[in-house]
């Protein structure tokens, strides 16, 4: 992850985290997908113990009360209280408040238990402050909404990092799609929102070296604190 990672898979902050030390783990059955429910009962969202969605479900007669126009707004509300409920997964897994599994590392290489010298932390903090101009108006460049849309295009997102903020959907291809094709479409978008912030990270260590390495070096010192757990 980059130096400034987002909020947490859109919704739920201890995503942003490294899977480290209190975080490190969540309370569920190994497998278990975390469900969130909008207020009015129409959209089902659920989570791997990742954080990453997994699934969108639509319930029976959702179609007489819920619109193309609307239908976003519910998914949205649905996608945030599934953020919540695995925020709270995690946070009563770190007070030993119910059984618990490991938190799995998403595409994110092992960080080492180290230590640094002071000259190696002075160097990497000369080094990033090299970069500091720039840092900004890039970091301001990460955190303007973009468009990510499904394959089809029938459907598109407005996200910030990985924070889905809004869902627009096609009227009329909504008329003609099965249930189960929205509802894997919507997987589809929350799934290319991801990637499409991951790319971003990648990129910005590309552009910013020194503040990645200076963030690489933090979290091994954070690693070898807490006796290297993961």
């Amino acid at each position: 992850m980059g130096p400034t990672p987002s909020w947490a898979r859109d919704t739920a902050p201890a995503q942003a985290d490294a899977p480290t030390g209190l975080f490190s783990r969540i309370a569920a059955e190994p497998g278990e997908v975390i469900r969130g429910q909008d207020p009015d009962g129409l959209v089902t969202v659920g989570r791997d113990l990742a954080g990453a969605v997994v699934e969108v479900r639509l319930a029976d007669g959702w179609r007489t009360r819920a619109s193309a126009t609307t239908l976003g707004g519910h998914v949205t509300r649905a996608h945030q209280a599934s953020g919540l409920e695995y925020l709270r997964r995690r946070f009563a897994a770190s007070r030993g408040e119910a059984a618990s599994v490991p938190v799995p590392r998403q595409a994110q290489p092992a960080v080492a238990p180290a230590t640094y010298s002071s000259d190696e932390l002075l160097e990497a903090l000369t080094a990033q402050e090299e970069e500091q101009p720039r840092l900004e108006a890039a970091q301001a460049r990460r955190l303007a909404p973009r468009q990510v849309s499904d394959p089809e295009g029938w459907i598109t997102a407005t996200v910030v990092g990985e924070n889905v903020q809004a869902l627009e959907i096609d009227a009329l291809r909504l008329r003609v799609v099965p249930d189960a094709g929205v509802e894997q479409a919507l997987v589809r978008v929350y799934a290319r929102a991801a990637a499409a912030a991951a790319e971003e990270e990648r990129a910005f260590a590309q552009e910013f070296p020194a503040t990645a390495r200076l963030a690489e070096m933090s979290a091994a010192i954070q690693q070898a604190r807490t006796g290297g757990r993961s």
